[in-house]
C-alpha cells in the first residue's frame, strides 16, 4: 500500500486492471476533514460546460452553471488575481490562495500558447484566472490551491468545523469512528451503526441520515441492504431495496507523466507545489467541440520538469462492491482503466498532437529542456507508446458517480440526493455526480454539499411554514 499511513488513509487495492497496468490504490482520507486533509490541494472548479450537462441530465436548475457559480462565490475566500470578480468569492469560509510565480511555469505557458494558438485557438498569453467561468482553454503559471494566506493547508475541517461551530449544542463530532451501515426501520433510515474503540455503537436520527463518505458511500449503502439483491443475498445481507446501480458507473481521472530535463529556478514561494499548467481540448475531437478534457500539471523536481497529463473525460467505468458482510473487509474496486479502447487512443493522440509540439517549443525557449521519457522514438512507435502509457498509468483519486443522480432505473439518488426506494436517507458527495466532471473533485464536493444543504433548508422552511 505504498506509504499510505493507515491512520490517515483507507487501505485498499483495486483489482481487475488489464496487464501491464499496475494495481491502483482505492484509498481516501480516513481523517478529520476527509480527502481535503490529505489531497494535493489543487482548486479547479467545474466549467460551465460540465454544469450545463449536469443541469440537462437532472432537469434541475439547482445544478445549473449559474447555481454552481453562486455556490463557489459563497464558499470561497479567494486570495489571488482574477479578471472576473463577479464570478469569485472574497468572504467565504474556504481560503483559496494563488501560489507564486515559477520560471518553468512561465516557459510552459509560452510553449502551450505558441504550440497550440494557431491550431487550437488557445489564448495567448497566459490565463489570468483559470476558474473564471468564461475561461476554457490555455496555459497558466500560478495554480490556485486550498491554502490559507500563510500557506497552511485549508480543508473541510479547518474551514467548516472551527471552534465556534464545534461548540454548538446541536452538533456532536465522533472522531476515530468508522460507520458500518445505515439502520432502517422498514424502509425508513433511522440512524447509523459505527465502530469506535473496538466497540459497535449506534446513533439515531429524528429527521434524516446524510451520508457523505465519498468513495465509501456506495459500499456503506450495500452493507445497509441497498444494492443488487442477488449479490447481497449471496453474502448474507438482507435486501432493503434492490438497486443494481449502487457501486457501478464509477468514473475516475487517469494520469500519465512526461519527464524533461530542466535548469529552471525553483519558486520563491515555499508552499507552491506546482510549476504551472494548462487546460486543453480532447485531442480526438474537432476544434469546434468544447470542453476541458486534458489538464497538464507541472511538477518541480531538482534538474527536471515533470508534466502530469490528467485525462478527465475518459469513457471507462468501474465499480466498488463489497465482498462480504464484514464492513472492514477490503472492497472489490476497479477503475476498469482503459477498458474503453477510445481512452487509450485519446492518450496516444494527446502525446502526438499536444505534448510533442509543447516539448519542442520548450526546447526552443530553453535548450536545457530535453525530453527524457517517453522518448520521441517511443512516441512515434504506436505499440511502444501504448505500452508506455499502460505501464506508467496512474489515477488521480477522483472517483465519482458510484451513487449517481438518475431515475430509478439508471441512478441511485434523485436530484435532491435522496436515495431511491427508501426514506429519510441522502447521499451528498462526489459519488452522486451524474456526468463526467472536468474539475478537481475537492471543489465539486464542497459545491455538492452547498447545493444539497440549500435544498434541505428550503424544504424545512416550507414544512415549517405549512405547519
Amino acid at each position: 500500500m505504498r506509504d499510505f499511513n493507515p491512520n490517515f488513509f483507507w487501505q485498499n487495492k483495486e483489482i481487475g486492471q488489464m496487464e501491464p497496468i499496475s494495481s491502483f490504490d482505492y484509498s481516501g482520507g480516513r481523517i478529520f476533514g476527509g480527502g481535503s486533509s490529505i489531497n494535493g490541494e489543487q482548486y479547479v472548479r467545474p466549467t460551465s460546460i460540465t454544469m450545463s450537462k449536469w443541469e440537462l441530465s437532472t432537469e434541475d436548475s439547482d445544478w445549473s452553471p449559474k447555481s454552481a457559480i453562486k455556490a463557489f462565490k459563497h464558499l470561497e475566500n479567494y486570495n489571488g488575481n482574477t479578471n472576473n470578480r463577479k464570478a469569485r468569492g472574497f468572504s467565504g469560509p474556504i481560503d483559496i490562495r494563488e501560489v507564486g510565480f515559477t520560471e518553468a511555469g512561465a516557459d510552459l505557458v509560452e510553449a502551450v500558447a505558441t504550440a497550440h494558438n494557431s491550431k487550437g485557438g488557445l489564448p495567448k498569453p497566459e490565463l489570468t484566472d483559470y476558474n473564471n467561468p468564461e475561461t476554457i482553454y490555455g496555459g497558466f503559471n500560478r495554480f490556485q490551491v486550498f491554502q490559507k494566506p500563510s500557506g497552511n493547508r485549508e480543508s473541510a475541517a479547518t474551514s467548516m468545523l472551527n471552534k465556534e461551530v464545534l461548540a454548538r449544542k446541536n452538533l456532536k463530532l465522533s472522531l476515530r469512528s468508522t460507520v458500518t451501515r445505515v439502520i432502517f426501520e422498514g424502509k425508513k433510515a433511522i440512524g447509523v451503526e459505527y465502530i469506535k474503540d473496538g466497540a459497535c455503537k449506534k446513533v439515531y436520527a429524528r429527521k434524516l441520515v446524510i451520508l457523505s463518505a465519498g468513495p465509501r458511500s456506495a459500499t456503506i449503502l450495500q452493507q445497509s441492504g441497498i444494492g443488487n439483491s442477488y449479490q447481497l443475498c449471496k453474502i448474507g445481507i438482507n435486501t432493503v431495496y434492490n438497486n443494481p446501480n449502487v457501486g457501478h458507473n464509477m468514473l475516475n481521472h487517469l494520469v500519465n507523466t512526461v519527464v524533461l530535463t530542466s535548469d529552471a529556478k525553483p519558486s520563491k514561494d515555499p508552499n507552491n507545489l506546482y510549476t504551472g499548467g494548462a487546460f486543453l481540448p480532447d485531442p480526438l475531437l474537432p476544434k469546434t467541440e468544447l470542453g476541458r478534457s486534458v489538464e497538464l500539471i507541472g511538477n518541480p523536481a531538482p534538474g527536471f520538469l515533470i508534466i502530469a497529463i490528467l485525462m478527465n473525460q475518459l469513457g471507462s467505468e468501474g465499480y466498488a462492491l463489497i465482498p462480504s458482510k464484514d464492513p472492514l473487509a477490503p472492497i472489490l474496486a476497479s477503475d476498469e482503466a482503459l477498458k474503453d479502447p477510445v481512452d487509450l487512443d485519446t492518450f496516444v493522440a494527446c502525446y502526438r498532437r499536444q505534448i510533442v509540439p509543447i516539448v519542442k517549443q520548450l526546447h526552443k525557449i530553453n535548450p536545457a529542456y530535453n525530453l527524457v521519457s517517453p522518448t520521441f522514438e517511443v512516441i512515434n512507435d504506436t505499440i511502444a507508446l501504448k505500452e508506455y502509457i499502460k505501464t506508467n498509468l496512474a489515477q488521480a483519486f477522483h472517483w465519482q458517480s458510484q451513487c449517481r443522480i438518475g431515475d430509478v432505473k439508471h441512478g441511485v439518488v434523485d436530484t435532491n440526493g435522496y436515495v431511491h426506494g427508501v426514506k429519510h436517507l441522502i447521499v451528498a458527495d462526489n459519488s452522486i455526480a451524474p456526468v463526467k466532471v472536468d474539475a478537481n473533485m475537492a471543489s465539486v464536493a464542497f459545491m455538492i454539499g452547498y447545493i444539497i444543504s440549500g435544498k434541505l433548508l428550503r424544504k424545512f422552511k416550507q414544512e415549517t411554514e405549512c405547519c
